[in-house]
C-alpha cells in the first residue's frame, strides 16, 4: 500500500473499512504511526465489496486521504481433486475436493466436459456449505455423467462471489468401460469352424469395439474384427486353421 503526503507529517495510523466508512463500528487498523509513504497488508479474512483505505495523521485524524473507489476483498479457491491426473469411468462417482482461504460460507460446483472446445459448463451444485476451518478443506460426492471425453474439468467458486473462483489444474479424462460376459467362466469348449456367440457389457456411451482373441493366454492377440458396433454381442465364426488350445482368451 502506498500514498503521497504533502507538507511536514512524520507517521500516519493506516485503517480499513468493509463498508466504505459509512460506519466506524466497521473501521479496522493495518497499521499506527508508520513512517513513510507504504507498508505491507496481509489481507484479513473480512470478505466484502465495498472495501477502502484510510491514511491519516498520528494524533490528528483531521487530516486523512480516503482511497477514492472501494475495492474487493475475496476469498481464495484451490480445487484439489480431479486436477487433471484422474482417469475415471464414465457415469461413475468420485470425490471432488477443494480448499479455501477466506470465510467463504457455501460453494458452487460445475463440470465442464469439453474443456477448450465450446466450455459448456453444468452446474453440479449451487449452494453447498462451505467446512469454515482455515485453512478449510471441503468434499463432495458425485456421480459424473455418462459421456466419453478428455477434455474434463471441474470448477469450484464462492457462491456469493464468482470472481473466488478455481478450476482443475488440467483436463482429466472420463472413459467407457467394457467386461465380457461369454465366454468367461474358463469352463466353455469352443470347437474350431463352428460359430459362437460373444457376449459383454458396457458402461458409457461406447459406439464400436473391436475384438480380438488369443491362444497363448494373452502373450499375442489376432484380430476377430476391428470395429463393429457396440450391441454387446457378435457371433464369431471361428476359423478352422485356428491352434487346438486350453489358453484361449477373448479381449
Amino acid at each position: 500500500m502506498t500514498w503521497a503526503k504533502v507538507g511536514t507529517i512524520n507517521n500516519v495510523d493506516v485503517e480499513y473499512s468493509t463498508n466504505a466508512f459509512d460506519d466506524e463500528l466497521q473501521v479496522f487498523p493495518i497499521v499506527g504511526n508508520a513512517s513513510g509513504n507504504s507498508t505491507s497488508w496481509s489481507i484479513p479474512d473480512k470478505i466484502g465489496d465495498r472495501v477502502k483505505v484510510r491514511v491519516k495523521v498520528t494524533g490528528d485524524a483531521s487530516v486523512f486521504a480516503v482511497s477514492p473507489s472501494t475495492f474487493k476483498i475475496i476469498g481464495s479457491l484451490t480445487l484439489i481433486s480431479p486436477n487433471g491426473a484422474q482417469n475415471w469411468i464414465s457415469g461413475s462417482s468420485h470425490d471432488i475436493q477443494w480448499q479455501t482461504r477466506g470465510n467463504i460460507t457455501e460453494v458452487k460446483l460445475e463440470f465442464c466436459g469439453n474443456f477448450g472446445s465450446g466450455d459448456t459448463w453444468q452446474e453440479i451444485i449451487t449452494d453447498l456449505a462451505n467446512p469454515l476451518r482455515y485453512p478449510a478443506t471441503g468434499s463432495y460426492t458425485w456421480s459424473f455423467p455418462s459421456i466419453i471425453s478428455n477434455k474434463c474439468r471441474v470448477r469450484v467458486s464462492d457462491a456469493a462471489d464468482p470472481d473466488a473462483i478455481s478450476t482443475s489444474a488440467a483436463n482429466f479424462t472420463l472413459r467407457g468401460d467394457l467386461h465380457i460376459t461369454v465366454p468367461n467362466d474358463g469352463t466353455e469348449k469352443w470347437a474350431v469352424g463352428t460359430s459362437k456367440l460373444i457376449e459383454w457389457g458396457t458402461t458409457g456411451p461406447v459406439q464400436y469395439v473391436g475384438l480380438e482373441y488369443s491362444v497363448n493366454a494373452g502373450s499375442q492377440y489376432i484380430p476377430i474384427i476391428a470395429s463393429t458396433p457396440n450391441s454387446g454381442k457378435f457371433t464369431w465364426a471361428i476359423p478352422n486353421d485356428t491352434p487346438l488350445t486350453s489358453q484361449a482368451l477373448i479381449k
